[in-house]
This record gives structure tokens, sequence and C-alpha cells, in this order.
């Protein structure tokens, strides 16, 4: 053994290794053979925890518009503001103005009244100026080409015809049936009929739905009645190359009639304010509740099959719906307005924001404007103006 302050002795063998010892020294872990190689150990083990923990991760660099991202813009106000990767949902996206293409002052404005108007191939019709003017639009200038005296009553349009259901005649109570000239907008009387409460051209016919419930089909060309069967219609409509009579008696409903007979086809549900619009080649119409006056908004769009009655419904929607002759936008007390897909009930293309100035509306449940659909454009008419958008009507 060395001298014994040394505190260590002779190597020796341990299972064939060579292992020194220390008597009376530290203990075995703080051994300069040991404690070296430990630490080394300990500060790598360090290293390589800070470099893999989340909470030390350095946060990725801002991306800059150079990246390769794919990138859009949203507008907001005028504005548009850049953002990075897809862009968001069109049912939370911010709403695009609107912009005008036409704006065609009324020659009667009444700003808190929307009149009743139709839309043939070329023109809008408009029964304006408390019901006593019927005014042409044409849809290529928008510009008024005519504007002819009439008392008030109801429009009604084919692709090329136009028919005017006054509240007047040679019989107190009584209306008179007006077909209105395509061209010039001159009228010629057709018929002398009862109160009437409906009107509809198409399939050949013109339909008036009387007040004492009977559905009348006169001869386009003669106005001579051709059969009156009494099916309590308050309405009548030609749509999806079919003819429906509309009753308000609950639940309200639609019967669809075949137009050579009158026979009822079958009955469907119908919502509060009669409509139907063809989608897609689907023919759709509105259940339930739109939120009219006071009352709740409980809306299903629903899709029809001759013969089948209703095959397909949306989810019930929590917002108003406005139809059009092509399709369901909803819209808000603002203006705010999106296309919708009437199978899902979800919004389709762009919210828009349409101009204040059209949509002043002396109450939040009706508003004082309708959306048109007309040359393959979406309008909107108001009590002083018929305005058309750089918006596509489908």
């Amino acid at each position: 053994m060395a001298g014994a302050g040394s505190g260590w002795e002779s190597p020796r063998d341990i299972d064939g290794a060579r292992v020194i010892e220390r008597i009376g020294g530290p203990p075995w872990w703080a051994r300069p053979a040991v404690l070296g190689p430990l630490v080394v150990l300990l500060v790598v083990a360090a290293v390589a925890a800070s470099r893999l923990s989340p909470a030390a991760a350095p946060s990725p660099p801002a991306a800059s518009p150079s990246a390769s991202a794919p990138s859009s813009a949203v507008a907001v106000g005028t504005a548009a503001v850049p953002t990075v990767g897809p862009p968001p949902s069109p049912s939370v996206s911010a709403p695009r103005p609107a912009t005008a293409t036409f704006r065609v002052p009324l020659p009667y404005p009444d700003p808190q009244t929307v009149e009743p108007a139709a839309v043939t191939a070329d023109a809008i019709w408009i029964l304006d100026g408390g019901q006593r003017h019927l005014v042409r639009i044409d849809l290529a200038s928008g510009r008024v080409t005519s504007v002819i005296a009439t008392e008030p009553g109801l429009l009604a349009a084919s692709d090329d015809e136009v028919w005017l259901l006054a509240a007047a005649g040679p019989v107190a109570g009584g209306t008179t049936l007006w077909r209105a000239d395509p061209a010039t907008g001159r009228l010629v009387a057709a018929a002398f009929l009862p109160p009437a409460a409906g009107v509809a051209a198409g399939l050949g016919a013109v339909w008036a739905a009387g007040e004492d419930g009977v559905l009348r089909k006169l001869d386009p060309r003669t106005g001579r009645v051709l059969a009156s069967p009494p099916l309590r219609a308050t309405s009548v409509l030609v749509a999806c190359g079919g003819l429906w009579a509309y009753r308000i008696a609950a639940p309200s409903h639609w019967q669809r009639l075949d137009p050579v007979t009158l026979q009822v086809l079958e009955d469907v549900p119908a919502a509060d304010a009669p409509n139907m619009a063809e989608v897609a080649g689907g023919c759709w119409t509105m259940l339930g509740t739109n939120g009219g006056g006071s009352g709740p908004i409980d809306v299903q769009l629903a899709r029809l099959e001759p013969g089948h009655g209703i095959v397909e419904r949306s989810p019930r929607l929590d917002r108003r719906v406005q139809a059009t002759d092509d399709g369901f936008w909803t819209w808000t007390v603002d203006g705010a307005i999106q296309r919708l897909d009437p199978a899902t009930g979800a919004g389709v293309g762009p919210v828009w924001q349409l101009p204040a100035q059209d949509v002043a509306t002396s109450g939040v449940q009706s508003p004082d404007w309708r959306l048109l659909t007309a040359g393959g454009s979406l309008w909107l008419l108001n009590g002083a103006e018929l305005v058309r958008y750089e918006i596509p009507a489908s």
C-alpha cells in the first residue's frame, strides 16, 4: 500500500476491470474520474431539453408579402385588408360594397311604398304613383320608355306579355283585365271580371283568382273565360313549369293544378308569403314564417317534385329570406344580402352590403325595398328608384 496519508490504495482487479478506490476520501460520485463525465452529461441533457421544450421554442417569423403562402383580401369599408391563407367563409367575411350600375328615378316616388312590379324579357314594369301609372323601364338602357295612366291593381307577366288587373270596370266593385303593349306600354281592355285577388300569366292563358274563390282561366287573345272552377284560391302563380293556386286557409298551402282540366293534382304546404323559385333545375318554395310584422322567424326551404310533393328540406333558418324568380337571398335590416343554397340553407358567395340610401326602411320587420332579378342582374326596387347592381343574379 502507498503511504498512509495518501488515502489511495493500489489498483486491484474486480471482474477483470482496473478499479481505484479512495479510502476515507469523498464519495465515489464526487471523484474526478466520475464527476467530470457526469457534469458533461448533465450539460448536454440540459441543452437538449431546452431545444425540445415548446415553451422555449422561438416564435416563427411573421409572414412577409413575398412569402409563398397564398393571400387574399377582405373588404372592410372601402379598404382592402390583406390576409394570409385561404379566404374566410362568406358567412363570416366582411360584406363587399355593392356598386350600382343603373339608378332609375321613379316618375312618382313614394319612399315608404314598394309598388307592384313584373319582369319580361326586355323590361321591368312598375305600378308607380299609388299604382296609378304603369311605368316601363328598358333593361338594356335603364331608361323609362313609357308612362301610362291607369287604375290601381295587380301585375302579371310572361316572357313577352304584361297584364294588369285593375280595380275598375263597368260594374261597381269589378275589375278590368288589361293587356299592355310590350313595346309602347299602351293598355288594351281584354275582359271585365268580378273582384280579383291575384293574377298570373303563362301556359297559354291568363289566370285570375277571384275574391269569390273562383279561379278563372282566360284566353289571352280574346279575354273569354275558358274555365272557372271554385277552388277558393286567394292567389295564383305560374312557376317551375306548372300552375299553382295558393290557399291561405290554415295551414297555408299550394295546390298544383292541371292547366287543361284545372283538376287539383296535389297539395303542398306553403309559407305565410307565397313564392316559388327555380334553382339549379329544381322547384323550391318557402315554408314557415318569415318574420313579417312582429312574428318570429322560422323559415325552411323545400324542394317540390310533381306528384311527390316535398322531397327535400333545408335546415330551419333564423334569417329573413327574400325570393326572386331564380333563387333565395337572406337580408338584414341594414341591407346585407347573400344568396342561399336552398338545400343546405348555407350562404353562397360573398355577403353584399347595399348602399344605405337604397335600403332605408320605416320598420325593422318589413323592408321598404324588394329584390328583383332581370336580364341576368340583381335589381332593387324601393319607393323612389329602381337600382341595378354589379351582382350576378345567379
